[in-house]
């Protein structure tokens, strides 16, 4: 009898910077789940994000190249491979492949999934359905999660709805014998930052009496979008140490509810008997700015807290494998490799990424912003007066290489920057004590000197809303 083809549960954890998750010793228990999955898995200290924001970084993930490569720089882009997705790959395998988000950029409409059978945008919920399939799909099946929202809505001005997704994904893996590939991008660290209870009280560490609880939900985009005016210079930086740590207190309880939503996912494996035989992926597409670099959310940087995120691989048949941390340096490109790899797939030669468990190891990685062309118009439009140097600052595309010592920063306007990182916040510091000519070698020999033009698609009130919400517009 020939071995059962493994199945593939892909976690991102939307906006996880890997310094406040336990598994890198955050001194907080955020994710104590994905410590107890740790003794299964490969835990990587150093992973870096292609990208700074969901859309591109996704699609790296999903395509194993950098953005210039394959041009998904923000919701609506048109995609630029000359391979396919994991999701068609799987699917070409008889794979059953199934996702679900509650985020526009990455729906169901957008060529970045393109390749999932099954595909739930959890944003557009409640709608009609159109059979009764369909019906049973989206609300009888999908009731715990309807029912768990519920008793958290006396708790909490913010629906969980990753509920929804977590069911979704459930239900999906039970639905046959035929191998898997299920995705989830689980929102609930993204901004806005107020996590159901008992999360938001068990973190919180801040006197409400004492603290600008107004300035603290404005930053956590409770009540308002406060990283445009953050962002902009219009809330002073220097003011803002104790509530930034609030915001961070209320961030923390986020990630601790996305965790458990894990242990969840992950317990549907082991009841239905697979969980040996599954490959299971736990990262973010990115991290978050909380004050540093005058910056807030995650956009207009390539710096460490936006790139700097956490990776968990647990294999299948793990009792081959002797689990550690590595500090080896990885970048996100090599999912995709990885995955074919592990699943004895041959691995497009177009690829940017390489196979994590191979001999060779790292000495670079690379990250790419295009300004969005909406995150520019919604910042504009909320902040109206911005001053022309911080404009300048803000309003350029940007490519990065990073080193174990070093980063260097070119942007399409102004001088190239150069940094050495490290572990304390800011993680990027500028230096002149570095080979220049070295890192701008490395971006020219690998990344592509333009970006591909951007295809904008209209919004219907679900997506505007769905949006709004996130605070890009």
């Amino acid at each position: 009898m020939e071995d059962t083809p493994p199945n593939l549960l892909f976690i991102v954890l939307d906006s996880v910077r890997a310094d406040h998750t336990s598994i890198h010793n955050c001194g907080r228990q955020t994710t104590p789940f994905l410590e107890t999955l740790s003794k299964d898995a490969y835990v990587f200290k150093n992973a870096f994000a292609a990208a700074p924001w969901t859309p591109p970084s996704h699609a790296s993930m999903f395509l194993g190249s950098y953005p210039s490569k394959h041009g998904y720089f923000e919701g609506g882009d048109s995609l630029n491979s000359t391979h396919p997705t994991l999701a068609e790959t799987l699917n070409a395998e008889e794979y059953r492949t199934f996702g679900a988000v509650r985020n526009w950029h990455i729906d169901s409409q957008k060529e970045v999934t393109q390749g999932f059978q099954e595909f739930e945008d959890i944003y557009r919920l409640p709608e009609f359905p159109g059979s009764i399939s369909e019906f049973k799909q989206k609300y009888i099946d999908l009731l715990p999660g309807y029912l768990k929202i519920a008793s958290k809505m006396l708790n909490t001005s913010q629906k969980p709805s990753d509920y929804i997704s977590c069911e979704y994904i459930k239900q999906r893996m039970s639905d046959g014998d035929d191998p898997f590939f299920g995705f989830i991008n689980i929102a609930a660290p993204h901004s806005p930052y107020l996590p159901p209870e008992p999360y938001r009280s068990q973190f919180e560490s801040f006197d409400k009496e004492s603290t600008d609880m107004d300035l603290v939900r404005l930053l956590s985009c409770v009540d308002g979008n406060g990283w445009q005016e953050f962002t902009a210079g219009k809330i002073d930086s220097q003011e803002g140490e104790e509530v930034w740590s609030a915001v961070k207190d209320w961030y923390a309880g986020e990630i601790r509810f996305s965790d458990l939503l894990v242990e969840q996912l992950v317990e549907r494996l082991h009841n239905l008997g697979v969980y040996n035989n599954t490959m299971i992926i736990v990262t973010s597409d990115h991290g978050e700015h909380f004050g540093e670099h005058d910056r807030a959310s995650h956009q207009f940087s390539l710096f460490d807290e936006l790139l700097h995120v956490p990776l968990l691989i647990k294999p299948p048949n793990t009792t081959e494998h002797n689990f550690t941390s590595t500090e080896r340096l990885v970048s996100l490109v090599d999912l995709f490799p990885t995955i074919l790899s592990e699943f004895d797939l041959p691995v497009p030669e177009s690829v940017d990424g390489i196979n994590i468990f191979s001999s060779y190891k790292r000495k670079k990685i690379f990250a790419e912003y295009k300004l969005p062309a909406m995150v520019k118009s919604g910042l504009q439009e909320s902040v109206p007066e911005i001053d022309k140097e911080i404009r300048q600052d803000l309003f350029r595309s940007l490519q990065c290489v990073r080193t174990n010592q070093h980063k260097l920063i070119k942007s399409d306007e102004g001088p190239d920057r150069f940094y050495e990182v490290g572990e304390e916040s800011p993680k990027d510091r500028l230096t002149a004590d570095i080979d220049r000519q070295s890192l701008q070698s490395m971006i020219s020999n690998t990344l592509d000197d333009e970006f591909s033009d951007t295809h904008h698609k209209s919004l219907d009130s679900k997506s505007r809303e769905n949006l709004e919400g996130l605070g890009y517009i």
